[in-house]
Protein backbone atom coordinates (compact mmCIF):
# COMPACT_ATOMS: atom_id res chain seq x y z
CA UNK A 1 0.00 0.00 0.00
CA UNK A 2 0.90 3.39 -0.25
CA UNK A 3 3.56 4.57 2.49
CA UNK A 4 3.31 8.11 4.22
CA UNK A 5 5.80 8.95 6.22
CA UNK A 6 3.98 8.29 9.41
CA UNK A 7 2.96 4.58 8.10
CA UNK A 8 6.98 4.20 7.42
CA UNK A 9 7.88 5.27 11.63
CA UNK A 10 5.62 2.87 12.39
CA UNK A 11 6.96 -0.06 10.64
CA UNK A 12 10.73 1.15 11.75
CA UNK A 13 9.15 0.75 14.79
CA UNK A 14 7.43 -2.02 14.83
CA UNK A 15 4.18 -1.18 15.56
CA UNK A 16 2.52 -2.42 12.15
CA UNK A 17 0.42 -6.01 13.23
CA UNK A 18 -0.27 -7.54 10.56
CA UNK A 19 -3.22 -10.34 10.29
CA UNK A 20 -4.03 -11.19 6.23
CA UNK A 21 -7.33 -12.23 7.85
CA UNK A 22 -9.85 -13.44 4.99
CA UNK A 23 -13.15 -13.90 6.21
CA UNK A 24 -16.09 -14.68 3.56
CA UNK A 25 -20.07 -14.69 3.68
CA UNK A 26 -21.83 -15.19 0.82
CA UNK A 27 -20.93 -12.93 -1.70
CA UNK A 28 -19.37 -11.05 0.05
CA UNK A 29 -15.44 -10.89 1.62
CA UNK A 30 -13.49 -9.10 3.95
CA UNK A 31 -9.73 -8.87 4.52
CA UNK A 32 -8.10 -7.62 7.12
CA UNK A 33 -4.22 -6.83 6.59
CA UNK A 34 -2.70 -4.38 9.24
CA UNK A 35 -3.37 -2.76 12.37
CA UNK A 36 -1.27 0.02 14.13
CA UNK A 37 -2.26 0.63 17.96
CA UNK A 38 -1.10 3.09 20.20
CA UNK A 39 -2.28 4.26 23.41
CA UNK A 40 -5.38 5.88 22.38
CA UNK A 41 -6.04 4.87 18.66
CA UNK A 42 -6.81 1.77 16.67
CA UNK A 43 -6.08 1.98 13.20
CA UNK A 44 -6.91 -1.11 11.18
CA UNK A 45 -6.41 -1.82 7.56
CA UNK A 46 -9.04 -3.49 5.71
CA UNK A 47 -10.85 -4.69 2.38
CA UNK A 48 -14.69 -5.21 1.54
CA UNK A 49 -15.56 -6.80 -1.10
CA UNK A 50 -18.56 -8.00 -3.29
CA UNK A 51 -18.01 -10.89 -5.89
CA UNK A 52 -14.25 -9.67 -5.78
CA UNK A 53 -15.22 -6.34 -7.29
CA UNK A 54 -14.13 -4.00 -4.42
CA UNK A 55 -16.93 -1.60 -2.43
CA UNK A 56 -17.08 2.05 -1.82
CA UNK A 57 -19.07 3.35 1.26
CA UNK A 58 -22.00 1.19 1.22
CA UNK A 59 -21.35 -0.98 4.19
CA UNK A 60 -20.59 -0.16 7.49
CA UNK A 61 -17.51 -1.06 9.90
CA UNK A 62 -16.94 -0.66 13.56
CA UNK A 63 -15.35 -2.18 16.26
CA UNK A 64 -16.64 -3.65 19.52
CA UNK A 65 -15.07 -4.19 22.37
CA UNK A 66 -17.37 -6.21 25.54
CA UNK A 67 -15.50 -3.60 28.08
CA UNK A 68 -16.92 -0.72 29.70
CA UNK A 69 -13.73 1.01 30.48
CA UNK A 70 -13.90 3.35 27.95
CA UNK A 71 -15.74 5.74 25.61
CA UNK A 72 -14.91 6.01 22.18
CA UNK A 73 -15.31 7.11 18.79
CA UNK A 74 -14.23 6.33 15.16
CA UNK A 75 -13.35 7.98 11.47
CA UNK A 76 -13.61 6.30 8.49
CA UNK A 77 -11.12 7.37 5.84
CA UNK A 78 -10.98 5.65 2.02
CA UNK A 79 -7.26 5.86 0.11
CA UNK A 80 -6.38 4.12 -3.11
CA UNK A 81 -5.34 0.91 -1.78
CA UNK A 82 -6.82 0.53 1.95
CA UNK A 83 -10.00 1.79 4.15
CA UNK A 84 -9.20 2.69 7.01
CA UNK A 85 -10.50 2.39 10.17
CA UNK A 86 -9.44 5.20 13.36
CA UNK A 87 -11.31 4.51 16.32
CA UNK A 88 -10.32 6.73 18.98
CA UNK A 89 -10.18 5.12 22.93
CA UNK A 90 -10.98 7.66 25.92
CA UNK A 91 -10.03 5.42 28.82
CA UNK A 92 -12.45 5.85 32.00
CA UNK A 93 -9.98 3.30 34.23
CA UNK A 94 -6.55 4.02 34.47
CA UNK A 95 -5.57 0.01 34.25
CA UNK A 96 -8.19 -0.42 31.52
CA UNK A 97 -5.64 -2.96 28.92
CA UNK A 98 -7.38 -3.79 25.98
CA UNK A 99 -6.67 -7.41 24.41
CA UNK A 100 -9.07 -8.07 21.81
CA UNK A 101 -12.17 -6.91 20.03
CA UNK A 102 -14.31 -7.97 17.63
CA UNK A 103 -13.95 -5.97 13.95
CA UNK A 104 -17.88 -6.12 12.76
CA UNK A 105 -18.63 -5.41 8.89
CA UNK A 106 -22.41 -5.02 7.83
CA UNK A 107 -23.19 -4.89 4.27
CA UNK A 108 -27.07 -5.58 3.03
CA UNK A 109 -28.39 -7.23 5.91
CA UNK A 110 -25.48 -9.45 6.54
CA UNK A 111 -22.96 -9.10 9.27
CA UNK A 112 -18.99 -10.60 9.07
CA UNK A 113 -17.25 -10.21 12.77
CA UNK A 114 -13.74 -10.82 12.85
CA UNK A 115 -11.93 -11.41 15.95
CA UNK A 116 -8.57 -9.45 16.83
CA UNK A 117 -6.22 -10.11 19.18
CA UNK A 118 -3.95 -7.11 19.62
CA UNK A 119 -0.23 -7.86 20.40
CA UNK A 120 0.55 -5.66 23.19
CA UNK A 121 4.50 -5.67 22.54
CA UNK A 122 3.59 -3.51 19.49
CA UNK A 123 1.50 -0.98 21.25
CA UNK A 124 2.84 2.72 19.88
CA UNK A 125 4.04 4.78 23.05
CA UNK A 126 3.35 8.45 22.35
CA UNK A 127 5.98 10.98 22.33
CA UNK A 128 4.87 14.94 23.81
CA UNK A 129 6.42 17.67 23.02
CA UNK A 130 6.15 20.77 25.68
CA UNK A 131 5.62 23.86 23.60
CA UNK A 132 3.95 26.67 25.37
CA UNK A 133 4.16 29.08 22.74
CA UNK A 134 1.71 32.01 22.96
CA UNK A 135 0.19 33.38 19.79
CA UNK A 136 -1.94 36.92 19.82
CA UNK A 137 -5.08 37.20 17.58
CA UNK A 138 -7.02 40.37 17.80
CA UNK A 139 -5.59 40.62 21.48
CA UNK A 140 -7.17 36.99 22.62
CA UNK A 141 -4.39 34.56 23.13
CA UNK A 142 -4.25 31.31 22.33
CA UNK A 143 -1.44 29.00 24.17
CA UNK A 144 -0.40 25.98 22.59
CA UNK A 145 1.04 23.98 25.94
CA UNK A 146 1.88 20.70 24.69
CA UNK A 147 1.90 18.37 21.51
CA UNK A 148 1.50 14.46 21.80
CA UNK A 149 2.26 12.65 18.28
CA UNK A 150 1.00 8.99 17.74
CA UNK A 151 2.50 6.85 14.99
CA UNK A 152 -0.66 7.97 12.58
CA UNK A 153 -2.19 11.19 14.66
CA UNK A 154 -1.42 14.22 16.81
CA UNK A 155 -2.99 15.84 19.66
CA UNK A 156 -2.29 19.70 19.96
CA UNK A 157 -3.17 20.97 23.12
CA UNK A 158 -4.53 24.04 23.19
CA UNK A 159 -5.83 27.12 25.99
CA UNK A 160 -7.07 30.63 26.27
CA UNK A 161 -5.37 33.87 27.94
CA UNK A 162 -6.44 34.61 31.07
CA UNK A 163 -7.95 37.91 29.76
CA UNK A 164 -9.55 36.88 26.49
CA UNK A 165 -12.61 39.18 26.08
CA UNK A 166 -14.06 35.91 23.92
CA UNK A 167 -13.84 32.23 23.79
CA UNK A 168 -11.70 30.88 21.61
CA UNK A 169 -13.73 27.99 20.01
CA UNK A 170 -13.00 25.63 16.51
CA UNK A 171 -9.11 26.46 16.01
CA UNK A 172 -8.28 24.32 13.02
CA UNK A 173 -4.72 23.79 12.33
CA UNK A 174 -2.45 22.89 8.89
CA UNK A 175 0.70 21.37 9.13
CA UNK A 176 3.07 22.04 6.31
CA UNK A 177 5.49 19.68 5.36
CA UNK A 178 8.29 20.81 3.27
CA UNK A 179 6.52 23.87 2.17
CA UNK A 180 3.23 22.27 1.42
CA UNK A 181 -0.03 21.60 3.44
CA UNK A 182 -0.20 18.27 4.65
CA UNK A 183 -3.50 16.29 3.46
CA UNK A 184 -5.92 15.16 6.50
CA UNK A 185 -5.86 11.58 4.92
CA UNK A 186 -3.68 9.27 6.04
CA UNK A 187 -3.28 7.66 2.52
Amino acid sequence: FSLNKNMLVAIENDYIQEFNITKQQGDIQVNVDYMVVDEKNIYLFYKVYENNSRLDSEFTASIKIDDDGYSSSSHYTKTENYEILQFNLYYLEEDFVLNTFDFLVEYRGNEIIIPIQIDQTKIAKVRTHEVNQTYKINNQELIITKVNIYPLSMEIHTKQGNDNGYIVDNVEFEIKVNGKVRDKDMG
